[in-house]
C-alpha cells in the first residue's frame, strides 16, 4: 500500500522516520547516525509528497539524532537542481553539537545551491514550542503579515 493513500502516512528510513500531517507538516524523526542514502530516501519522500501536498513545513526531532555521515552531508547540495518543497524548517531537542552541524551545512547549502533552499531553519528547544512556531508562521501566510 501507499504511504499516501494512509490517514497519516508515514516512512521508515533506516532508524529515521517520516510523516506526513495532511494539510501542510511533514514531521521528520532523526534517529542515530544519518546516512548518504537516508538523505537521498528522505529527499525523494519529500518530493513525493510536495506533488500531492504542496510546499509544507518541517517539523524535525533531532533529540535522538547522533549524526550525519560526511557523505550524508555532501548530498544535500549535489543532489538534483530541484529545490527542497519545504516552505520553513523548525526543528527541536538537538544537541549543541547537531544544531551547529545542521546550521553550518545549511549556510553552506545556501551558499552552493541557493536555488535549492528557500527556507529558513530555525531550533526551538521542544515539539510544543516548535508547533506553536509553525502555527506562528502560518498564521503570518494567510495574513501576510511577517512573522517576528
Amino acid at each position: 500500500m501507499d504511504p499516501l493513500d494512509t490517514p497519516t502516512p508515514t516512512w521508515e528510513v533506516n532508524r529515521n522516520e517520516v510523516r506526513w500531517e495532511p494539510p501542510d507538516l511533514v514531521r521528520v524523526t532523526l534517529r542515530g547516525v544519518t546516512t548518504k542514502a537516508d538523505s537521498l530516501r528522505m529527499k525523494a519522500i519529500y518530493d513525493e509528497i510536495s506533488e500531492r501536498g504542496g510546499p509544507f513545513y518541517a517539523l524535525v526531532d533531532g533529540t535522538q539524532l547522533e549524526s550525519l555521515e560526511p557523505t550524508a552531508r555532501t548530498s544535500w547540495t549535489k543532489q538534483e537542481d530541484k529545490p527542497y518543497p519545504i516552505r520553513h524548517a523548525v526543528a527541536f531537542g538537538a544537541s549543541f553539537a547537531m544544531r551547529t552541524l545542521v546550521m553550518t551545512l545549511y549556510r553552506a547549502a545556501r551558499i552552493l545551491a541557493p536555488s535549492r533552499f528557500p527556507f529558513p531553519v530555525e531550533f526551538v528547544a521542544t515539539e510544543p514550542e516548535a508547533r506553536a512556531r509553525i502555527d506562528e508562521l502560518r498564521r503570518a501566510a494567510r495574513t501576510s503579515v511577517p512573522p517576528r
